[in-house]
């Protein structure tokens, strides 16, 4: 079964990576889940740290802005 994990974020620079990571390190295959974080116009480095942990995963992930 494939999961989705939904995200809701702003200005979490400093929380967004441990978050991420914990998600990560789930007991759960990498192939069945994906991830999907919705920033509400960030104007830290949250979008940049979401996108650097996330694309040396296995996860499919989509990033949208709103």
């Amino acid at each position: 079964m494939e999961v989705l994990i939904g995200i809701t974020c702003r200005n979490v620079e400093h929380t967004i990576g441990p978050v991420l990571k914990s998600i990560l390190r789930l007991d759960y295959p990498r192939e069945k889940m994906r991830i999907l974080v919705v920033d509400s116009e960030s104007t830290d480095n949250t979008v940049h740290i979401i996108r650097d942990v996330l694309s040396r995963s296995n996860v499919i992930y989509y990033t949208l802005r709103t």
